[in-house]
């Protein structure tokens, strides 16, 4: 399966929680989604995310696991945010 079609989607989501990455992790997921390596790039950001349990909005959260399922690594990025707690601005 070709995930191309979601590049735009998975650079949105980037802006979206970028300001909740370091600059080196920013980075590194802009390389990921340069080199076509979105599975990597979201795990990643999910896992990212998880270690600091960072408070995600509702929509980028809908929007993760949105990409997630449609690339199939659903539960690999529903367990690592699920230890996020929802923002609550």
């Amino acid at each position: 399966m070709s995930f191309t079609a979601l590049g735009p989607r998975l650079s949105e989501l980037g802006s979206r929680l970028g300001d909740r990455l370091t600059e080196p992790r920013r980075g590194w997921y802009s390389e990921f989604l340069e080199v076509g390596e979105y599975v990597l790039a979201l795990e990643m950001l999910a896992d990212w995310l998880s270690e600091e349990e960072v408070p995600i909005p509702d929509g980028a959260r809908t929007e993760a696991l949105a990409l997630a399922s449609e690339m199939g690594i659903h539960e690999r990025v529903a367990g690592a945010l699920s230890l996020c707690p929802p923002a609550t601005t």
